[in-house]
């Protein structure tokens, strides 16, 4: 084990102490807290990957950070991991199981700041950082998904949520539960739009034909 995974192992040792109080359970680097049924926030401590080769780093794309790492966060909604993925839901979440996803830097810091946390002989002081930003910011940023109303709104008024392309998507989705016809309706707004005289985006859309064709959506 390197010295880094140690003080990894360390730190979040301490972290997950204050984690465990607040109802998260521990599974290797990540954390799972059960909002309700079929809904886990999740917290995830990722370590960059050791830099294999002298020109691993590239100015300006790839950077090394061996020797840091970042507190990835998560929303987890069962049935829309089931509508894109066509398998049951997870026992144990990961963060890239979530569609609603960020990091807490951005929450602590800014949404443009790509900070990673030392691992070195102040880890103890680093776990006090990362615990007084769950506590506030991340707990913040939790309460706005903890129902599926909630996350709903967030998708419908085109709030910010980091990493995930498809707010309007998971909003048909999750509508359609409630709302059947307003789900279509965004839903095919959604499939509509996408541009499939682009390769990339053709995929795209022969994927969502198929999640569609899974959840019984009536087409236009």
């Amino acid at each position: 084990m390197s010295e880094f995974r140690k003080t990894m192992n360390d730190l979040q040792k301490i972290v997950h102490a204050d984690l465990k109080s607040k109802g998260f359970k521990k599974k290797g680097r990540t954390h799972n807290r059960q909002v309700c049924e079929g809904m886990v926030e999740v917290i995830n401590f990722q370590m960059d990957q050791y830099p294999i080769g002298e020109n691993y780093e590239i100015p300006g794309i790839r950077k090394s950070y061996w020797g840091k790492f970042v507190v990835n966060l998560g929303v987890y909604v069962e049935e829309l991991y089931t509508a894109f993925y066509n398998e049951g839901g997870k026992p144990f979440v990961q963060d890239y199981h979530c569609e609603i996803r960020t990091r807490l830097a951005y929450r602590t810091t800014s949404p443009e700041l790509e900070q990673w946390y030392p691992l070195d002989s102040n880890y103890s002081e680093v776990a006090e950082e990362i615990i007084l930003g769950l506590s506030r910011a991340g707990q913040s940023w939790f309460d706005r998904f903890n129902d599926r109303e909630k996350i709903i709104s967030e998708f419908r008024d085109n709030k910010e949520i980091q990493f995930s392309p498809r707010e309007k998507l998971n909003a048909a989705i999750l509508l359609l539960n409630n709302d059947r016809q307003a789900g279509e309706r965004i839903f095919n707004d959604y499939l509509n739009a996408l541009d499939d005289s682009i390769p990339r985006i053709k995929g795209h859309k022969d994927f969502i034909l198929k999640v569609a064709k899974r959840l019984n959506i009536t087409l236009e």
